[in-house]
């Protein structure tokens, strides 16, 4: 069975029946779950990978040690090289 032919067929029963407090309920967490959940969960993604890719971007290697380091870093933090000069 295609997903349209589930979602038509379940359109139409709830056509036929009462809207109690349960389909209410049903209603409710489907609407919640579409309209809140997903795109919240999708802008959080997004956010973290533009937080991740920024953070790389102001870094550079250590020339002597090979570890990431700030880009305005003078020192390295890791084997203490003087990058200055």
């Amino acid at each position: 069975m295609k997903w349209g032919e589930t979602v038509n067929r379940y359109v139409s029963e709830m056509k036929n029946e009462e809207m109690n407090a349960e389909n209410w309920f049903s209603w409710g967490w489907l609407i919640f779950w579409i309209l809140v959940f997903f795109p919240g969960a999708f802008l959080y993604i997004i956010i973290k990978a533009s937080e991740k890719n920024a953070s790389k971007q102001k870094q550079k290697k250590c020339p002597f040690c090979a570890e990431l380091i700030k880009a305005e870093a003078t020192m390295c933090r890791f084997c203490r090289s003087n990058l200055k000069g």
